[in-house]
């Protein structure tokens, strides 16, 4: 009987598909993936979305990865594809992120040898990328493919990228069989080769780690995106620790819905666009249980070191001690770590849970000291008349997008600062941002793969008309699919053209020329609505929730809040608002030592 056979790209897509890997997302034209797309193509039971550039892609796997907890594949051909999709890996990997990329490479017989659209991709994605590998021989597709997955997958999460020569990708091999017991054992084969990362840490060092949290006076629960890479049962094991422990929380910008905004435990988002209440907890604790971050620079000053011991858990064990020592190291899962110490806190000898008397005792000086942090900040929370544009629209917002449940994607910004404080987060999953690096342009895309996995989801996408431009082309990719995206695109702040161009250009936040973003979403066939009046913002809000269209509502530009130029080395100058320049900063403009700072009211 003659065995039957398949191409090496049928055996690439079928062994993604024996991994649970069935959303691909791809760009149009690209001969060095026809191929694989034709293999795509003919089989049943994966889903395919296509975009208009391979950067974009990459964001949108990013994005269903972030919204659904599931690997997606990103399909992008050789040379120029690949060098496209450098900055989605980028973020990818700063976020942890699993996608597996599948780039396009010339006849094995012609690398090497400068050919149109040779490039060298491994070398090209290597620092962007957790694991990366070239697939020789069509046999072995299935093998690599698994291993691939397995690595993205296991431990700190993250990008992988294969590369796959077109004549690899038509030679004809034999038909794998499936292992036996199916995709477990699958797992369990690739996963021996990938190296297991431990799920919690000993018993001990548990322990040791509830007795330090015990004695302490002021701790503090510093939980990041590691938190909602584990999964729904690292947020729910956070919550329950923090409820037994009667641990105030503070959470990155990534980490926002791993514990609900609601929670009187939960204090807010650190750094300078957060909460002052959580950087304050932050700054005078005694201990601080630290689970799932880096610790980097936008939560915690670098060179400066942490007021109390650190308790640094994660699954990254190069990521414990890199920044701050940790007192007491705990490599594991987060959702495992935490529930350990979950029942090892109600297991301890002569305790029972926070409320007792002993424990509350301990910690009502520092929960007093909270309160009072909080009632201190209230005011300026509270609606005010001249607040920044993007803090009145956010807060209008607030309540409408906590009913419908929707997800929020957002570009780094203005909108991601007033989005974090203002904003219900109650679930994981909800609130999407590119964290690690900031990347811009990574909001749109990122809604497109949030609505190719729930297309009935309302997805609501804030972003600027900087961080815009990148992706910006996606407008079309979201019409041709007809999805009701809700686009809301803030004016950067009004910076006075007649200062120089270096002045304004040291701020990512100003464009000396800027598009209309409205008349370009238009052209590709959505609503739009500028809004020209903060009195008209609910009413804005109302109508582009209530669309069943793609739908665009840009601030307009009237409604900009003012840039300022602040001295390195002297004071903040006034604010310029006109076209009038004040003769007395003009000075400090030209010697090019300034840097822009928002005017904020205090």
């Amino acid at each position: 009987m003659t065995a039957r056979r398949q191409s090496g790209s049928q055996a690439v897509v079928q062994a993604l598909v024996d991994r649970d890997v069935t959303m691909f997302f791809l760009c149009s034209g690209g001969a060095l993936i026809a191929p694989l797309c034709e293999a795509l193509g003919a089989r049943a039971g994966v889903r395919v979305v296509r975009l208009s550039q391979e950067r974009a892609a990459v964001h949108a796997a990013e994005g269903y990865a972030k919204a659904t907890g599931q690997m997606a594949a990103v399909l992008v051909s050789g040379g120029p594809g690949v060098a496209a999709a450098v900055a989605g890996l980028m973020s990818s990997m700063a976020d942890s992120v699993p996608v597996l990329c599948l780039a396009g490479q010339v006849d094995s017989a012609l690398i090497g040898t400068d050919a149109f659209r040779e490039c060298d991709a491994l070398g090209i994605t290597r620092s962007v990328t957790k694991w990366s590998r070239r697939i020789d021989l069509a046999h072995d597709a299935a093998d690599i493919v698994d291993r691939a997955v397995q690595i993205a997958r296991n431990g700190r999460c993250g990008p992988v990228l294969l590369e796959v020569p077109i004549d690899v990708q038509r030679t004809q091999v034999p038909v794998r069989r499936p292992a036996a017991g199916g995709a477990a054992a699958m797992a369990a084969r690739s996963g021996s080769r990938a190296g297991q990362v431990p799920r919690s840490p000993p018993d001990r060092r548990l322990v040791h780690s509830v007795a330090q949290i015990r004695a302490a006076r002021r701790p503090v629960l510093y939980a990041g995106g590691g938190v909602i890479r584990s999964g729904v049962a690292a947020s729910e094991a956070l919550a329950a620790f923090a409820q037994v422990a009667d641990l105030p929380c503070v959470l990155t910008m990534s980490a926002l819905g791993a514990l609900p905004s609601a929670d009187r435990r939960c204090l807010g988002c650190l750094g300078e666009q957060g909460s002052p209440v959580a950087n304050l907890a932050l700054r005078n604790a005694d201990l601080v249980i630290c689970v799932g971050t880096r610790l980097d620079e936008r939560s915690w000053p670098r060179g400066e070191s942490l007021p109390g011991a650190l308790i640094h858990v994660d699954i990254d064990p190069t990521s414990i001690n890199k920044i701050c020592p940790a007192a007491t190291p705990l490599v594991g899962d987060c959702a495992e770590v935490l529930k350990g110490l979950g029942q090892h806190w109600l297991q301890a000898p002569g305790f029972g849970a926070a409320t007792d008397d002993g424990a509350a005792a301990r910690l009502q000086p520092w929960w007093q000291a909270i309160d009072g942090w909080r009632h201190e900040a209230t005011p300026a929370d509270a609606p005010q008349p001249r607040a920044p544009i993007a803090d009145q629209v956010l807060r209008a917002l607030r309540e409408p997008l906590a009913s419908l449940d929707a997800v929020v994607t957002v570009d780094d910004g203005l909108a991601q600062g007033a989005g974090a404080r203002h904003l219900q987060h109650r679930l994981p999953g909800r609130w999407l941002v590119s964290a690690g690096v900031g990347m811009p342009g990574f909001a749109l895309p990122a809604a497109v793969g949030v609505l190719a996995a729930q297309p009935r989801r309302p997805v609501v996408c804030l972003s600027d008309a900087n961080a815009l431009l990148p992706t910006l082309h996606e407008l079309q990719s979201v019409y041709d699919h007809g999805w009701p995206l809700k686009l809301i695109v803030f004016p950067p702040p009004v910076a006075d053209l007649r200062r120089s161009a270096a002045a304004c250009a040291a701020s990512p936040s100003v464009m000396i020329q800027r598009p209309d973003i409205a008349a370009v979403a238009r052209a590709f066939g959505w609503r739009i609505h500028r809004l020209k009046s903060a009195a008209a913002i609910e009413r804005a809000i109302a109508e582009c929730l209530a669309s069943d269209e793609p739908y665009l509502l840009q601030v307009d530009l009237s409604l900009a809040d003012p840039l300022r130029f602040e001295p390195v080395d002297g004071p903040a100058v006034e604010p310029v608002a006109g076209p009038a320049v004040d003769p007395a900063v003009e000075p400090a403009v030209e010697q090019g030592r300034t840097r822009p700072a928002l005017a904020r009211e205090r």
